[in-house]
């Protein structure tokens, strides 16, 4: 499932607005772009409606992943998964506001404290290195169980 963008629209002084779109067509999120001085322009992304009933993301950044466990979110699942010959960690994520959150994240406003950050990264790596070599090994399990059944 692609995303592609809908035309910009832009009236007088309002800031641009511009819809990225599932293949379907339905709203995934609104981009607003604004000028901001000279060269720079702000970005920022909203999901479309009210509330923000979404409870769990999930994600393959683990930088991602450390900035929201840091906000208080709670790594509810790591899963690794092989993908075009690689193997790549998906980690599933809940918390209140966790889209809020990950908005915050996406636009590039996300603070942390620096080394509270690094330490938890280093921890996710290490999760994500766990559950990877946990992956493999179960692919080599099945490979031999597969060779030796002839």
């Amino acid at each position: 499932m692609g995303i592609k963008k809908a035309p910009v629209s832009s009236q007088g002084s309002n800031p641009q607005k511009q819809e990225l779109l599932l293949n379907r067509g339905s709203p995934l999120c609104t981009k607003y772009s604004t000028p901001e001085g000279k060269d720079k322009e702000r970005v920022v992304l909203t999901t479309k409606g009210g509330p923000y009933m979404v409870t769990h993301i999930t994600t393959t950044d683990a930088w991602e992943a450390s900035w929201l466990l840091l906000k208080g979110c709670e790594l509810e699942e790591i899963e690794a998964v092989k993908t075009n010959d690689r193997i790549i960690c998906r980690m599933i994520l809940k918390g209140e506001n966790i889209s809020r959150l990950q908005l915050t994240y996406l636009n590039g406003e996300a603070q942390a404290g620096i080394l509270n950050l690094r330490s938890m990264v280093g921890q996710v790596n290490a999760w994500m290195y766990a559950a990877k070599k946990q992956f493999k090994s179960r692919l080599q399990e099945q490979a031999t169980g597969e060779g030796g059944a002839v």
